[in-house]
């Protein structure tokens, strides 16, 4: 039993002697923490929380980028080799601007 629907049976008993056809489960509230979570969402980003979860995604995936490239970068020569070459197939005006560069060579 949820503590949701403990609350509401004590409510209910409370109230029988007012109104003795409340039926808790009639009234329940659902999953509580679901419904606070999607309150919480609307009123620290609006209408759009799935934005802020993808950027919280993207700076985590970021982070991640960064600490492998940190990792490869202590293995010497060869690992600052494979950052540049990430770097560099990082977008496509990356790559674009490094080959205008080694053409011009």
């Amino acid at each position: 039993m949820h503590d949701n629907d403990t609350a509401l049976q004590h409510i209910a008993s409370y109230l029988a002697a007012i109104n003795p056809s409340i039926n808790p489960v009639h009234r329940c509230l659902g999953c509580f923490r679901y419904s606070l979570n999607l309150v919480v969402k609307a009123f620290l980003w609006g209408e759009d929380p799935e934005t802020f979860d993808s950027e919280i995604h993207s700076y985590l995936d970021l982070n991640k980028a960064s600490k492998e490239l940190l990792a490869w970068r202590r293995t010497g020569l060869l690992g600052k080799l494979h950052n540049i070459s990430v770097w560099i197939m990082r977008t496509s005006q990356m790559r674009e601007t490094f080959e205008a560069n080694v053409k011009q060579l």
